[in-house]
């Protein structure tokens, strides 16, 4: 696994946004892409700087079949088209864990 700190990650994607060549119309799943990178790089900017807490474990998981299959049975036929998996296949997985309040703090 490539360990890097938040602020090379952010450098690393903001890097990455300055390929797209924004002369050339970009499809919606290449503009999607784009707009999350730079979404995910901000976030890494505010852990960085220590306005976030650093997370502790994360990782991109690629889907596969049976994912995009039991997304699909979540949409109405009539919408696939709209909102089934090929409309919009970026998937983000986001989790929370539940805990205390330290003792210390009001």
């Amino acid at each position: 696994m490539n360990e890097m700190t938040p602020l090379k990650a952010a450098e690393n994607l903001e890097n990455e946004i300055k390929n797209f060549d924004m002369s050339m119309p970009i499809s919606a799943e290449e503009c999607i892409r784009r707009d999350t990178m730079r979404f995910v790089a901000s976030i890494l900017r505010r852990v960085a700087s220590g306005e976030l807490a650093e997370v502790v474990h994360a990782h991109w998981i690629e889907m596969d079949d049976d994912c995009s299959n039991l997304w699909n049975t979540t949409v109405k036929k009539s919408d696939i088209d709209k909102y089934g998996w090929e409309a919009n296949p970026f998937v983000w997985v986001i989790s929370f864990e539940r805990c205390k309040k330290p003792k210390d703090e009001n």
